[in-house]
């Protein structure tokens, strides 16, 4: 018996020494798992969209200009050239005296004009200047409209329903008459065909013009006295 007794202490002892190395060790030294990083996504850059010209369609004529052409004002020759709607062309008409060139649309000509193939419109300054004040922009391609949404092919029905005000005047010319409508900045000029068999029944808007305040209604048809026209 005790020989079993101090096999037993034996046994007791190294259990001891073996809890006591068992509680020496330091938690703290055990690895740990690091925790897992997400990707930081980068911010989207938005394209900064390239300026581009307004095209025909774009434009509003209104009783104050067309686009950046002022009526009363001299046409900005300034800001990138592709984006200008108008260019000045120095031998525009050179064959002819006194002539010193003339402010030209940056659009092709229209085959569906007013007139067949035409310039999609013309602007006039005082005296023909390059620097001189725009008094005038006449349009004769169907692709140019008001804000109320009328062009060269609206019928009269159209340009009346169009303006259920009235008119401030109106004249009558050969073939055509012509209606003013007033407005910020200026006056509106629609020349239409007047439906008579001199104007082969045609009752349709031929020009559209914006001229200064106060112009008094004029026709330009039959005639070539366009802004722009070398007759």
């Amino acid at each position: 018996m005790p020989r079993v007794a101090g096999s037993a202490a034996v046994v007791i002892a190294s259990i001891l020494v073996l809890a006591g190395c068992a509680s020496t060790t330091d938690p703290s030294a055990a690895p740990t798992r690091s925790a897992a990083t997400s990707p930081v996504a980068s911010p989207s850059v938005t394209p900064t969209p390239t300026p581009t010209k307004s095209s025909l369609a774009e434009l509003v004529l209104e009783p104050g200009g067309l686009g950046a052409l002022r009526i009363g004002s001299p046409v900005p020759d300034t800001g990138p050239a592709e984006l200008a709607i108008v260019h000045w062309n120095p031998t525009h008409c050179e064959d002819v005296p006194d002539y010193g060139g003339a402010w030209e649309p940056a659009y092709p000509i229209d085959p569906n004009g007013a007139f067949g193939e035409t310039v999609p419109f013309a602007v006039g300054t005082t005296d023909g200047g390059r620097t001189a004040p725009v008094i005038a922009i006449q349009t004769f391609s169907p692709q140019l409209r008001t804000a109320t949404g009328i062009q060269v092919g609206s019928t009269v029905a159209e340009l009346k329903a169009a303006y259920p005000a009235g008119f401030a005047t109106r004249t009558h010319g050969l073939y055509t008459d012509t209606y003013a409508v007033d407005g910020p900045g200026g006056r509106l000029l629609f020349e239409a065909y007047d439906g008579s068999s001199d104007a082969g029944g045609l009752d349709t808007v031929a020009i559209i013009s914006a001229v200064r305040p106060g112009t008094e209604p004029y026709t330009l048809i039959p005639g070539d006295a366009f802004y722009g026209s070398c007759a």
